[in-house]
């Protein structure tokens, strides 16, 4: 039965790739709110649509316009996730709708400039690249022309052991990625993906360097042993990520990292079996340059034996160009996934980790945080634009358009008479 999941998903394909191809539907013209224009990417399939108005701040001004834009749509604009700089002179937000019910992603702005606010919504087809985006964006000035921020030549990159793919614009390149755990960088700045480290408590450290004592080891092996370890109780997630930064810099870098400021903590509800969990946005020096990171942090409790977990994915650029590069780094933060085998590879080392009382130290993980992946899960299937279907009775698993997943499942459900069949959200796979 699997097969007619295949021949479904082959049939979806075959529509998109024969089909003609996808344009901005003249009637939405008809649809606009006054004030906005239409402006159309002569390279690609993305359009915008923009207006300007007298406003006291990027926040109110764009909140204002996800309201007036949702008539040019089928549904009013969904969120993904929004920032603001600082001083509320500019924000911006993900979205994602339908359009004559076919499904677009994009970018919504505000720039404030003098007490007007520009504000603009730039869209495309969820299966398009996203260089017709930033091209617009570049027309609306909410990126400058000169900063690079619309690179070409998107490609999809597995990682080198083959645990995981990312799509990385031009001039980027995958720093290093083995079992999951990958970072990359470019000229706009980084991102970082599933970094799992496994960190000492200090009660646990000292008891197990007194061990060591006891047993005889020389103090230059015992140094040795604690050189890579990083040595921390585990706190609040924003102080915590300050003090495994700290020790980090200390003994895996060149000791230059330096805090200066928590711009914003937003608490989240922590993936089962872990303690705490946040967003950050911060500021920190780091080899004489001032930087600004937004990360997700999920941090465990004690494991029993001494030992706890740091689970971190984010993104990082130079202060100055935080808000020019946002859009992009999010984008390649969002592209980056892991072989489902790395997955059960990764709870199962995990597990037998955890048996092994007494252990000194775990070496920083190259495995996969899944806890990260459950909070952008729903994001990365928008974007992908797909969802996995499972027969119940083999286990297999196949794929279906997004778009209209149920109305597989209901079909095939409806032929077998009872419901061997069942979408399973990403999010779910993460659990």
């Amino acid at each position: 039965m699997i097969k007619r999941i295949t021949l479904i998903v082959t049939v979806c394909l075959l529509l998109v790739y024969f089909s003609p191809p996808w344009t901005i539907p003249p009637a939405m013209a008809q649809t606009i709110p006054v004030g906005y224009q239409l402006i159309t990417d002569p390279q690609g399939t993305a359009a915008m649509i923009v207006a300007q108005r007298p406003a006291r701040s990027a926040t109110a001004a764009l909140a204002q316009g996800i309201a007036e834009v949702a008539g040019a749509f089928d549904a009013k604009p969904t969120l993904l996730g929004a920032f603001r700089d600082v001083r509320d002179q500019t924000a911006e937000a993900g979205f994602r709708t339908t359009l004559r019910r076919v499904p677009v992603s994009g970018i919504a702005f505000a720039d404030m400039s003098g007490g007007t606010a520009r504000v603009g919504f730039a869209f495309d087809n969820m299966q398009s690249p996203a260089a017709g985006i930033l091209r617009l964006l570049q027309q609306a000035g909410h990126i400058p022309a000169d900063s690079g921020g619309a690179p070409g030549n998107w490609r999809t990159m597995q990682y080198p052991d083959g645990s995981g793919t990312v799509r990385l614009p031009e001039g980027w390149q995958i720093v290093s990625a083995v079992k999951g755990a990958m970072d990359a960088a470019g000229p706009q700045g980084r991102i970082f993906k599933a970094i799992n480290i496994q960190c000492t408590t200090r009660a646990g450290a000292a008891q197990t360097e007194q061990v060591l004592r006891m047993a005889g080891m020389p103090p230059h092996l015992i140094a040795q042993n604690f050189a890579r370890i990083i040595i921390a109780d585990p706190g609040d997630p924003a102080s915590t990520m300050v003090a495994v930064g700290l020790q980090n810099s200390a003994k895996l870098g060149d000791g230059s990292y330096r805090h200066l400021r928590l711009v914003q903590v937003v608490p989240l509800q922590p993936p089962p079996g872990l303690a705490q969990a946040a967003i950050i946005d911060h500021e920190y020096m780091l080899k004489g340059v001032r930087e600004r990171s937004l990360v997700y942090i999920a941090i465990s409790g004690d494991f029993g034996n001494g030992t706890w977990g740091y689970y971190t994915s984010g993104l990082a650029t130079r202060s100055e160009t935080f808000t020019r590069n946002f859009s992009l780094l999010y984008e390649i933060l969002l592209s980056a996934q892991t072989a489902q085998h790395t997955i059960q590879e990764r709870w199962d080392n995990a597990l037998n980790n955890l048996r092994e009382i007494g252990e000194i130290r775990r070496q920083v993980h190259d495995n996969r945080s899944l806890s990260n992946e459950r909070i952008h899960a729903d994001r990365i299937e928008s974007l992908q634009g797909r969802r996995v279907v499972q027969d119940r009775s083999t286990g297999q698993t196949g794929y279906a358009n997004l778009g209209y997943s149920r109305e597989v499942v209901q079909s095939l459900n409806t032929r077998e008479g009872w419901a061997r069949f069942q979408e399973i959200p990403l999010r779910d796979l993460v659990r």
